[in-house]
């Protein structure tokens, strides 16, 4: 009896992903194979004859169903890489993307102008991968995040366990708050601003839009985390408005945007009296991380 290899493995199930919609079948099935044998991409091209243990069989194939029923790899294997760094995801919260690395690329930029160890205020953590990250990559800095889901706080304190240790001590320096936008903020007496730097990653996808995103994002990801209101800026404007009142002189707000909403964001801000830097453009050159300063 012929045997299956895991080339064999790879075509069957890239050609059912290809069937099912899915973009970049091949690369998508290769991915699931690389968390299946927990090996790299190159490691895997070399083992391509070898058979799949029988062990991770039924795991591999309900892994490529559920694919093919476009549920988001990352909720699949539970995992996501960002920053370098494993996080546990799940559809509590917004799926990290590479997008969002520069923001956290240029959050810790600011941080490192500052001379005392920067303080930086996250409004909406999800997965907490950027406020985990900047903690990761600034030794000193320390952050308070709000968050409304206290389905996606239960999942950052997951990812937070999962980074502590006692050389970085993350969890002596990072302070998560159930939050409607800044009202844990305002409650609180004294409160813990002012903060170096706000960074967010908002909801911006315009309401009337949700429904067009890939299948992957309006099924899988939670709207509270997309959805942005009619135009997608209401926690531009928010932030712009009462988000200041937080932050030391000179302290700045670095935001990712959705596409074409850099000039109406500047806008907003301009209105409020920042003053707004060039927005940062991500790898495809879209205008992607706002950037202004009090």
């Amino acid at each position: 009896m012929p045997t299956t290899s895991l080339k064999d493995h790879l075509i069957k199930a890239s050609d059912l992903l290809a069937q099912a919609g899915i973009e970049n079948p091949i690369d998508e099935a290769e991915f699931l194979m690389e968390w299946a044998l927990d090996c790299s991409r190159p490691e895997l091209r070399m083992r391509l004859q070898e058979q799949l243990p029988s062990e991770l069989e039924s795991t591999w194939i309900d892994w490529v169903n559920r694919r093919a029923q476009r549920e988001p790899a990352q909720h699949i294997i539970g995992r996501v890489n960002f920053m370098g760094y494993e996080f546990y995801s799940a559809p509590q919260a917004l799926i990290p993307r590479p997008e969002t690395e520069l923001l956290v690329v240029e959050a810790k930029r600011i941080l490192s102008t500052r001379q005392a160890p920067g303080r930086f205020l996250e409004l909406g953590i999800g997965t907490g991968c950027v406020s985990i990250s900047l903690c990761l990559e600034c030794s000193a800095a320390r952050g308070v995040g709000l968050e409304i889901s206290t389905e996606a706080l239960a999942l950052a304190a997951r990812n937070l366990l999962l980074h502590n240790n006692s050389n970085n001590q993350i969890q002596d320096r990072l302070h998560w708050m159930h939050s409607n936008a800044f009202q844990a903020l305002k409650d609180q007496i004294p409160p813990e601003a002012p903060f170096d730097l706000l960074v967010s990653n908002p909801p911006y996808i315009p309401k009337n839009e949700i429904e067009t995103l890939q299948e992957e994002v309006r099924n899988h990801d939670p709207s509270l985390a997309l959805d942005g209101g009619l135009d997608g800026l209401d926690f531009y404007r928010l932030i712009a408005e009462e988000g200041k009142v937080f932050l030391s002189k000179g302290g700045w707000a670095a935001l990712e945007i959705g596409e074409g909403q850099d000039e109406a964001i500047r806008s907003i801000f301009l209105k409020e009296n920042w003053v707004v830097e060039p927005t940062v453009l991500d790898y495809n050159r879209i205008p992607r991380i706002f950037l202004a300063h009090l």
